[in-house]
C-alpha cells in the first residue's frame, strides 16, 4: 500500500465525520446497557429475551424466531483476524493469507491484505450472518493481525487493510449494526464505521490456565480509557460495551467490576471466559445495596 495512505485516510475521517455518523443504524433496543453475550445453544428463549441486546454465536445459537422483538437487537459473531480450521478446509485458498496460528484457540491467524480473505468475509461470511436473521456483527480478533503487522512491516500496514474492510462493512451493510471488540490501533481512523465498540478485558486479567482473575495496573486501564475517550469524540453517538471475566461465585467483585465500568459511562458485562453461560445483569441498584469500591479507576467524563 503507499506510504501516503495514512494520510489520505486521515483527511477523508476528518472530512466525513457528519455523514458518516449520520449513516449508523438506529439502535433498536430500549435499554442498551441490558446486553449479554452467550456463546452457548441451551438457554431458554424465555432467558434470552430478557435481554435488549444479545451477542451469539452466529453458527450454533437458539432459534431466532422465537427471540424476534421490536425492542430487541441480536448479532452474530465473526472474526474478522483469525480462521477455523473448518474454514481452511472448505475453502483451501484461504491458507495463502494466514500470517500466523493461534495455538490458544486452536485458530489461524490472516493478512487482512489478502483478497481471497476480504472477499471471503465481505461476500460470504458476513452476508451469511445476515441471512441468517441476525441484525448484525460482532466484529472479533482484529488484534491478532494487527499485532503481527506491528510486528512483521513486510505484512503491509494491516491497520489500513482493517480501516479498509471496516469502511467496506459499512457501506455494503448500511442497516447492519456493527460492533467491534477491541482493535484500538483502527479508531483513530474506523470509530466512524461502527455503531458499538466492545473494550473487552480492559479492566480485568483472567488467567486461562490458572483461572485466578486480578484487576490490570491503574496505568493500563487509564490508557484504554484515553482510548476509548478518542474514539467517542469522533464518533458521539458510539455505545462503549466493557466485557470482563471474573468468578461467578464473588459477587461482591462481579458488583464492583459493573461499578467501575459504569462510572465511566460504559455498558458493562461479567461472565466467565467460555460465554456458555448466562450471568444477570448486575443493575446499578443492586450495586449501591453492597459495599462500594475504593476508587474511582479514572472516571470519564
Amino acid at each position: 500500500m503507499k506510504p501516503t495512505l495514512r494520510a489520505l485516510l486521515t483527511a477523508m475521517t476528518l472530512a466525513m465525520t457528519t455523514s458518516a455518523c449520520s449513516m449508523l443504524p438506529a439502535f433498536r433496543s430500549t435499554d442498551p446497557g441490558n446486553w449479554a453475550v452467550y456463546y452457548g445453544k441451551d438457554a431458554s428463549p424465555e432467558q434470552l429475551r430478557r435481554y435488549d441486546l444479545l451477542v451469539l454465536d452466529s453458527r450454533q445459537y437458539p432459534p431466532l424466531e422465537s427471540l424476534d422483538q421490536p425492542r430487541q437487537t441480536i448479532l452474530g459473531y465473526a472474526s474478522l483476524g483469525e480462521a477455523t480450521e473448518q474454514e481452511m478446509q472448505a475453502m483451501p485458498q484461504l491458507r495463502q493469507a494466514v500470517i500466523a496460528e493461534n495455538t490458544t484457540w486452536k485458530t489461524y491467524v490472516m493478512d487482512l491484505n489478502a483478497p481471497a480473505w476480504q472477499q471471503y468475509l465481505l461476500q460470504q461470511r458476513l452476508p451469511d450472518i445476515l441471512d441468517r436473521g441476525f441484525d448484525g456483527f460482532m466484529l472479533d480478533t482484529l488484534d491478532s493481525p494487527l499485532h503481527h503487522g506491528a510486528q512483521k512491516p513486510e505484512l503491509g500496514k494491516q491497520d489500513m487493510a482493517a480501516v479498509y474492510l471496516l469502511d467496506q462493512i459499512r457501506t455494503r451493510f448500511p442497516d447492519a449494526f456493527v460492533m467491534l471488540n477491541r482493535g484500538f490501533a483502527v479508531y483513530p481512523y474506523a470509530a466512524r464505521y461502527v455503531d458499538a465498540v466492545l473494550a473487552e478485558s480492559i479492566l480485568v486479567h483472567y488467567n486461562l490456565h490458572t483461572q485466578e482473575a486480578s484487576y490490570f495496573a491503574d496505568q493500563d486501564y487509564g490508557n484504554y480509557l484515553g482510548k476509548l475517550r478518542n474514539a467517542k469524540g469522533l464518533n458521539p453517538k458510539l455505545r462503549i460495551y466493557t466485557l470482563d471475566y471474573w468468578r461467578p461465585g464473588d459477587a461482591q467483585g462481579i458488583h464492583n467490576i459493573y461499578q467501575i465500568q459504569r462510572n465511566n459511562g460504559f455498558y458493562p458485562y461479567v461472565s466467565t471466559p467460555d460465554l456458555n453461560s448466562l450471568f444477570p445483569q448486575v443493575t446499578p441498584k443492586q450495586s449501591r445495596n453492597l459495599n462500594t469500591v475504593s476508587h474511582d479507576r479514572h472516571a470519564l467524563s
